[in-house]
């Protein structure tokens, strides 16, 4: 996509709830947990901030038990910014393993050379748990009602451990559909345009 690429003024806000709109993502966002075992989600450009970022189906509890706690939200947004960026400025998809220990794999959405939105996959451990995840939680959260201590320390017991080979057999799954996004792009800004004949963007239809 060159100019076609988007000679329009959709904001990587509008582009990415243009995605998270199709049916292809909302396939995808039902079968991917599913096939792999880890959660998926949608960022815009700018991050988890812009409260358009949407809760990761498979998420495991522990993610969403640590963003309760301000600084946990904090941290994980960060890591979420600080990934998507990485993968936006090479390209391609990258991986990275969070301050809880779970790894989590980012590939980035261009609309052109515009980056549009990043998908997130992942959240599980590779392998094995991290030995020192548990204890950055503790630290993170400090002091806390020992109930829901015990919590977290189940829900992080509880999250996922992927071999290597299904984690890469993920990653390649992940690439491909979030390059078909890429290449679709164009039927879904097309989408929004009152003069486009219907049956054309029956065509583009995914």
């Amino acid at each position: 996509m060159n100019e076609e690429t988007m000679n329009t003024n959709s904001s990587a806000e509008t582009l990415t709830r243009m995605i998270l709109r199709s049916r292809g993502y909302r396939d995808f966002a039902r079968s991917y947990p599913a096939a792999t075992g880890m959660a998926l989600s949608l960022i815009p450009t700018k991050g988890r901030q812009d409260g358009i970022f949407t809760q990761a189906t498979g998420e495991p509890e522990l993610c969403r038990l640590v963003r309760r706690c301000p600084a946990g939200k904090a941290a994980c947004e960060a890591f979420a910014r600080k990934l998507s960026g990485r993968a936006a400025s090479e390209k391609r998809l990258c991986s990275s393993t969070c301050f809880a220990g779970l790894l989590e794999m980012a590939f980035p959405i261009f609309n052109g050379e515009a980056h549009a939105a990043t998908l997130l996959a992942g959240r599980v451990f590779k392998n094995h748990q991290c030995p020192t995840g548990w204890q950055n939680i503790a630290k993170l959260i400090g002091k806390s009602d020992q109930r829901e201590i015990d919590r977290l320390r189940e829900a992080h017991d509880a999250v996922p451990i992927i071999p290597c080979r299904r984690f890469e057999a993920a990653s390649r799954l992940l690439t491909t559909f979030g390059k078909t996004i890429e290449e679709r792009l164009t039927s879904l800004i097309l989408s929004r345009s009152a003069n486009v004949q219907p049956s054309l963007l029956k065509a583009y239809d995914y």
